[in-house]
């Protein structure tokens, strides 16, 4: 029998950290966040559940993720982008509202263009890596950047 069942992802989420009900693993995968079990049938005892091989890696990926991000369309594109099998509805859908939201905030931005560059110059960065290109570029050319 190839595959993790229910118990052994349950046992590796607990040996990383993470208490993961049979109710949680099943509304995940219902989601698309995980890959669909397979139910194989014992015959007169019964049928067990049994995920695809890698399912405890991805489960453990989704934990540490959802730890910090509760939103589970993001959560979804996180582990989507780190090379995981999610299901591709549910990244597109997460694009298409990013896209939808840049779009409805384009015309409050290019209102605002040169007031927003004419204060990058000078605004204070929380974000090392944007500093890192102001200074790298100049304060002067920052704003044409």
């Amino acid at each position: 029998m190839e595959g993790e069942t229910v118990e052994l992802l349950r046992f590796n989420a607990k040996e990383h950290g993470f208490e993961v009900s049979p109710s949680q693993l099943h509304r995940w995968c219902r989601k698309g966040l995980l890959p669909r079990p397979r139910q194989i049938h014992l015959g007169r005892h019964g049928s067990k559940t049994v995920y695809p091989q890698g399912t405890s890696a991805q489960l453990v990926e989704l934990c540490q993720i959802h730890r910090s991000i509760k939103q589970l369309d993001l959560v979804a594109w996180e582990l989507w982008w780190r090379g995981y099998q999610v299901d591709i509805k549910i990244v597109r859908e997460y694009i298409k509202s990013i896209a939808i939201k840049v779009e409805t905030g384009k015309p409050q931005i290019l209102k605002n263009k040169d007031m927003i560059a004419k204060e990058s110059a000078e605004a204070r960065f929380d974000n090392k890596n944007v500093r890192r290109v102001r200074k790298k570029t100049g304060r002067q050319s920052f704003p044409d950047l």
